[in-house]
């Protein structure tokens, strides 16, 4: 077997909506609030209590906004293993995009051994990507192992990275890079035993959170159009053989 598939880590890339705001700068900011500004010591704990809260948003779920494209991947004939990127925290879908172009389906290591109980070892087309435990081992299989040169492109939720040079922008969009700031302003401030102030900034935090969710999970998404489908049967038996896919029908149309 051929070394595995290496897939460009998209750690460091800086895209327009990233964060306006300095690991550095919010360090400051955080001990500012909390009356220990030009501590070197309670800053670098600000800097622990920021990278806490980013832990916890990486842990409460995945982010719209975290959904990213890997670069190319090209097989090789007889190598079915995908590295997974370093800033890997779960699979949105996978397709093949040469020559004929689909979806790879994406299995759990259970579910593929159900399925296909024999013959795991055959060679062509992968149309399967099986996760095992990406976090021990680093890697995706793809099945059947490929037979030559494909080219596939990995679509996946990366973590929030947490920053460690002061010079680093918080990599959150900037509408919601005070929210982790609110976080660790609260958890700083019982630090020093100001709870009062610190339960004035949690409450703060909880509703970032709360509003930074909704706006996520509404993030380009027209509730108008989520009522559109296509309905296959409803198709045919209307006679149509082609139907324009900017004019197909509402759910309520087809009653």
């Amino acid at each position: 077997m051929t070394a595995p598939i290496v897939i460009p880590a998209t750690t460091g890339q800086v895209y327009p909506a990233l964060g306006s705001i300095t690991f550095g700068d919010m360090k400051q900011q955080v001990a500012k609030v909390a009356g220990v500004l030009d501590d070197p010591e309670m800053e670098d704990l600000a800097g622990e209590f920021i990278r806490e809260i980013i832990d916890d948003l990486n842990r409460d779920q995945t982010w719209m906004f975290n959904l990213v494209t890997s670069a190319d991947i090209t097989t090789s004939a007889g190598d079915n293993t995908v590295t997974v990127p370093d800033d890997f925290l779960s699979v949105y879908s996978m397709r093949k995009t040469d020559a004929i172009d689909y979806q790879v389906t994406v299995l759990r290591q259970k579910t593929f051994d159900s399925l296909f109980p024999s013959q795991i070892d055959i060679a062509g087309y992968p149309f399967v990507l099986v996760v095992k435990n990406p976090f021990r081992d680093g890697t995706f299989e793809l099945f059947p192992s490929p037979d030559a040169v494909y080219t596939f492109r990995l679509h996946y939720f990366k973590l929030i990275s947490r920053p460690t040079r002061d010079d680093e922008f918080i990599d959150l969009p900037r509408q919601y890079e005070t929210v982790v700031k609110y976080g660790a302003t609260a958890m700083m401030l019982a630090t020093v035993n100001q709870f009062k102030a610190s339960e004035f900034w949690d409450e703060k935090f909880k509703y970032g959170m709360h509003t930074m969710k909704r706006a996520d999970e509404d993030a380009g998404i027209d509730d108008d159009e989520s009522l559109r489908f296509i309905n296959v049967e409803e198709v045919a038996a209307r006679g149509m053989n082609y139907l324009n896919p900017a004019a197909r029908p509402r759910a309520y149309d087809l009653w």
